[in-house]
């Protein structure tokens, strides 16, 4: 609120400017987090159909021998649903791979954003993109597919009914998304390894080495698509989060008028299902808080899938019901 003086001029308020800024850095957040995990499952050099039912077989997992089934094969444990507690809220990001002509594309890349009052932390789940699982209205297929056939809504309800967790909103980006907001974030302070550093020159022409670097978009955009060094989409899943944190810790520093600018510049390029109040209400959660980045879960977790192969489709065919209960303990500590 606005003070005035015995002369009826407006004093400053001090603490307004900084609120402004941490809603509009937190708006910006909620876009770093869901442009950045737009590139960690992208592929190039895949023809992008419209529903990526049956690609060339090309699994997140180890590159090894999987055993072939028939789609009636798979049988599914439905998971126990999820009750909601208060003071945490569970929100869906989706990167989109959308080519130039295309109405909508894959999300490739899945995560889950859960913001605890209780501990005051914000975490993520990453959903692998090969993770084969039962779609609404579909035959079964790869988690991404859902996107391509049904939007963020079916996205939303696939997420929701295999994994027994109730969405409090959900968030998609698309190439250009990533471009506009990586550009203003950049360039990011991260650490590579000696392997990161060598694929990232050999591919970019860069001279990158073993520690910490200053990544300009270009080179995030590399780090992230980097399917050479590790174990495809569970090294690409970490890389994701690391990027998502860093971005967060340098928006949040940024002047009021910059974010300003940025804002009006990027807030357009994010779908969402949820209005700008509640959207700004999330924020307000989040930056009020001073929430900070907790341990981070990858699904399906260790041991608990089979590598399969399923149409042509190198898959990760999961125990629902056992990813649930990890996704349950890790959300509410149960």
């Amino acid at each position: 609120m606005r003070q005035e003086n015995n002369d009826n001029t407006p004093e400053r308020d001090p603490g307004g400017a900084a609120r402004l800024r941490w809603i509009l850095s937190g708006v910006l957040l909620f876009i770093a987090v869901t442009a950045t995990a737009i590139w960690a499952g992208t592929d190039k050099t895949d023809p992008g159909a419209a529903v990526p039912s049956d690609p060339p077989a090309e699994s997140g997992a180890e590159q090894e021998e999987t055993d072939a089934a028939a789609p009636e094969e798979i049988r599914w444990e439905p998971p126990e649903h999820i009750t909601p507690e208060g003071g945490v809220r569970n929100l869906l990001l989706a990167g989109q791979d959308r080519r130039p002509g295309e109405e909508r594309g894959r999300a490739d890349s899945i995560m889950l954003c859960s913001l605890n009052e209780n501990t005051n932390t914000i975490t993520f789940v990453s959903l692998l993109r090969d993770t084969y699982v039962p779609i609404p209205g579909f035959q079964d297929d790869r988690i991404n597919a859902a996107f391509a056939l049904g939007g963020l809504e079916l996205l939303t309800k696939t997420v929701e009914r295999d994994f027994g967790v109730t969405l409090d909103g959900s968030f998609a980006v698309d190439f250009d998304g990533f471009t506009r907001v990586m550009s203003a974030a950049a360039p990011l302070e991260l650490e590579l390894s000696a392997a990161e550093a060598d694929y990232m020159n050999l591919t970019g022409g860069w001279s990158l080495t073993e520690g910490m670097n200053y990544l300009d978009e270009t080179q995030l955009l590399s780090y992230v698509r980097n399917r050479s060094v590790g174990q495809a989409d569970f090294d690409r899943s970490q890389r994701q989060r690391k990027v998502i944190i860093a971005a967060l810790q340098k928006l949040s520093t940024f002047p009021v008028t910059e974010l300003f600018t940025l804002a009006e510049r990027v807030l357009p390029y994010v779908e969402t299902d949820l209005t700008d109040a509640k959207v700004l209400e999330l924020v307000f959660v989040a930056v009020s808080r001073h929430m900070t980045a907790g341990e981070s879960l990858r699904l399906p977790a260790d041991g608990t899938y089979t590598d399969r192969t399923i149409r042509g489709m190198a898959v990760l065919v999961p125990d629902l019901a056992e990813n649930s209960r990890l996704l349950r303990q890790y959300l509410y500590g149960e």
